[in-house]
């Protein structure tokens, strides 16, 4: 099995780049979409996930479907959460 975190930022954004940050220190896997240069994709992954600010945060786990994590505040407690077991 292989986990890894998908994130939808845009470059600008301070809570993506707390998001990234936490998930370097974690040493977590991850993927980046940077969604500034297409405005139509942005606005329908937001529509698609039912959010409305970025970061969009999904936990991937190969094989398996991706799971909404949320944005930073939710990965956050996410991680402090796993971090606990």
């Amino acid at each position: 099995m292989f986990e890894y975190f998908h994130l939808y930022i845009k470059v600008d954004c301070g809570f993506c780049k707390d998001a990234i940050d936490l998930l370097e220190r974690e040493s977590k896997e991850f993927v980046i979409t940077v969604l500034d240069k297409c405005p139509p994709f942005e606005e329908g992954i937001k529509s698609e996930l039912g959010s409305k600010t970025v970061p969009i945060i999904l936990k991937c786990v190969v094989p398996g479907k991706p799971v909404l994590v949320g944005g930073y505040t939710e990965l956050k407690a996410a991680i402090l959460k796993e971090s606990k077991k």
